[in-house]
C-alpha cells in the first residue's frame, strides 16, 4: 500500500534523468568520504608534529634543568680524580718512608747486635755485616787508635784487645738513633781484665752502612781510662 502511495506521488523520470540523480548520489558520497580521509590524515599530522614539538620542548626544558647538577658532578668528579692523583702521591711517599724507616731500625738492631758480640768475644759475630774494604776508626793517640783498613787487620786488633779482658764487655746500649746511611749508638760497657782490675767505661759508636753492609766504624771512648789500663802493641 505505501509503496503504491509513493509511486503515485512521484512524478514519471526518465531513464537518463534518473541515471544522473544517482551519480550525483555517487559523487557527493565519495567527495564526502574524500575530504573526511584528507580531514583525518591532516588532523593526523598535525596531532604528530605537535607532540613532536612538545617532546622537543619538554628535553630542552629538562636539560635546562640538569644542566647545574651535571656541572657540579662534573666538577666533583675532576676535583675526585685529582684528589685520588694526590692520595696516590701521598701514599708513595708514604711506602718510601715505610722502607726507610724498616731501613733504619734493621741497621740500628745491627749494631746492637755488633756491640752484643763484643760481650761474647765473638770475632766472627762481631765483623759478621762489616763488608771485606770497610774502616775501623778509633780516637786517640795510643797504638789501638787510628784507622784499620779491611777485616784482617780490624779482626787482629780485636782480638789482641779481647786477650787482655777476662770475659769481653758487656755493652748495655742508653740511646741509638738512625738517620741517613748512619746509625749514632752510646753504652755503657763493664768488663775485667784477666788480673782482675775493672774496666768500665762510656762509649759513643758511629756506624755507616752502605747495601746493608757496615762500611764505616767510629768508636769514640775513654782514651785515659784505655791507656791506663792496657799496653798495647801495634796490630799488624
Amino acid at each position: 500500500m505505501v509503496g503504491s502511495r509513493i509511486e503515485r506521488d512521484l512524478p514519471p523520470m526518465s531513464a537518463p534523468a534518473l541515471s544522473a540523480i544517482l551519480a550525483t548520489y555517487v559523487f557527493q558520497s565519495s567527495w564526502q568520504g574524500a575530504f573526511g580521509c584528507l580531514h583525518e590524515s591532516l588532523q593526523h599530522q598535525f596531532e604528530e608534529k605537535a607532540m613532536k614539538t612538545v617532546r622537543l620542548w619538554s628535553a630542552i626544558f629538562a636539560l635546562l634543568l640538569v644542566s647545574p647538577y651535571v656541572q657540579a658532578a662534573s666538577e666533583k668528579n675532576s676535583a675526585g680524580s685529582a684528589r685520588i692523583e694526590v692520595d696516590r702521591a701521598e701514599y708513595e711517599r708514604f711506602k718510601a718512608w715505610q722502607a726507610e724507616q724498616s731501613t733504619l731500625e734493621k741497621n740500628v738492631a745491627t749494631v746492637k747486635a755488633v756491640l752484643a758480640a763484643e760481650g761474647r768475644e765473638d770475632t766472627e759475630a762481631f765483623f759478621a755485616p762489616f763488608s771485606a774494604e770497610s774502616t775501623f776508626w778509633m780516637i786517640g793517640s795510643s797504638p789501638s787508635a787510628g784507622t784499620l783498613h779491611g777485616l784482617p787487620a780490624q779482626k787482629a786488633a780485636f782480638n789482641m784487645f779481647m786477650d787482655q779482658l777476662e770475659s769481653g764487655i758487656s755493652m748495655t746500649v742508653t740511646q741509638s738513633f738512625a738517620a741517613g746511611d748512619w746509625v749514632v749508638t752510646e753504652a755503657v760497657g763493664e768488663a775485667q781484665t784477666v788480673d782482675g782490675r775493672p774496666y768500665n767505661g762510656n762509649y759513643c759508636v758511629l756506624v755507616k752502612f752502605k747495601d746493608d753492609e757496615i762500611v764505616e766504624f767510629r768508636e769514640y771512648l775513654d782514651t785515659k781510662l784505655m791507656s791506663e789500663t792496657f799496653a798495647f802493641e801495634s796490630a799488624p
